[in-house]
């Protein structure tokens, strides 16, 4: 004689909550604010000449390129429509400047809508003298204290620094140390090398294996992107899809690290 015993019953009640995506933030009201630093150093050569890198002629040159390339992309993500543009390693009201407004506008370095990019660009480039060396320092140092703004307002934008340059960088502790700065604040950096240059100190910025360390601090997270632009035969679209890959995974990656959920 064997004696059945009634089994109980377990009601279980779960609910699944799908991981945010970079989608459900931009879709929450989250925005992108594009800068853009573009090098005015002497290694670009003179403009006048046809063979500088900042030569203007009937087609784009790399600068040009490479600003409408992730411009176009970037740019619609930005409500305001309003970017601001600097320069570094150029002569700027007599003295070299490692940060200083395109538009000559120190308390307002904003242009407005996308297609004023180019045309500062170009004035720019007949208005300033070239001359060096190259620091990026100071031009992240501006990208921080936007994006630590942004983030002491409560406000959910997302600042993409973009850089422009043709050659070594010449203050690299400096750079890293303004680099594992920005890691904690909502702020990503695209660096283009333009022209022939040895790039490796600008790789040496973009860790995919490791994050960047100075004096016992690291990075909380790898906020920066290289890419070489001779690496895509001109293909401006290549070029984008390139240089933006990381943004959306950066981008939520500083939302989880703060806690931040999208807006519903």
């Amino acid at each position: 004689y064997q004696r059945r015993v009634r089994a109980g019953k377990f009601h279980i009640s779960a609910q699944i909550i799908p991981a945010a995506n970079f989608i459900n933030y931009l879709r929450g009201g989250t925005q992108i604010s594009l800068i853009i630093a573009i090098d005015f150093t002497a290694s670009n050569g003179t403009p006048t000449s046809p063979n500088s890198l900042h030569a203007i002629g009937t087609s784009m040159n790399e600068y040009q390129s490479a600003m409408w390339s992730v411009g176009q992309i970037v740019c619609p993500y930005d409500n305001d429509q309003r970017f601001p543009m600097y320069g570094f390693g150029g002569v700027y009201n007599g003295d070299v400047s490692h940060c200083f407004p395109l538009n000559g506008n120190p308390s307002n370095p904003e242009v407005e809508g996308f297609l004023s990019l180019d045309k500062t660009y170009r004035e720019a480039i007949g208005r300033y003298n070239l001359s060096g060396p190259t620091y990026l320092s100071d031009i992240i140092k501006t990208a921080n204290q936007c994006a630590a703004e942004s983030k002491r307002s409560g406000s959910q934008n997302y600042y993409v620094l973009l850089v422009l340059t043709d050659g070594v960088i010449n203050d690299f502790n400096e750079t890293v140390a303004r680099i594992i700065e920005g890691s904690k604040l909502p702020l990503s950096i695209i660096i283009v090398g333009v022209g022939r240059a040895d790039f490796s100190s600008m790789r040496a910025l973009d860790s995919d294996d490791s994050m960047l360390s100075l004096h016992g601090k690291s990075a909380k997270r790898d906020i920066v992107q290289f890419v070489p632009f001779r690496d895509f035969g001109g293909d401006a679209y290549a070029l984008a899809r390139a240089t933006l890959a990381e943004v959306p995974d950066q981008l939520v990656g500083y939302m989880q690290m703060e806690g931040i959920e999208p807006r519903v």
